[in-house]
């Protein structure tokens, strides 16, 4: 299903428990995704913490995909 697409992995709830404070088998989890450089935002929106990063990130994707695909049609209409 998400082969091929880009990925952004968002962890909420930082404001009870930090990725970083994590149990080390339960960091495991996210050293899968950090292994294959999928790009992981944590964030908090109790606390509104993080809440922009997630955009940034989110909106550099939809940036590069937006590019691909004027360049596409582009190039099929030239």
């Amino acid at each position: 299903m998400f082969v091929n697409k880009p990925l952004v992995l968002v962890a909420n709830k930082v404001d009870i428990k930090k990725i970083q404070d994590l149990p080390s088998e339960k960091k495991k989890f996210f050293d899968q995704f950090k292994s294959e450089n999928i790009p992981i935002v944590e964030m908090s929106t109790l606390m509104e913490d993080g809440v922009m990063n997630v955009r940034n990130e989110v909106s550099d994707y939809y940036e590069l995909i937006y590019f691909f695909f004027i360049y596409k049609c582009c190039m099929i209409s030239n």
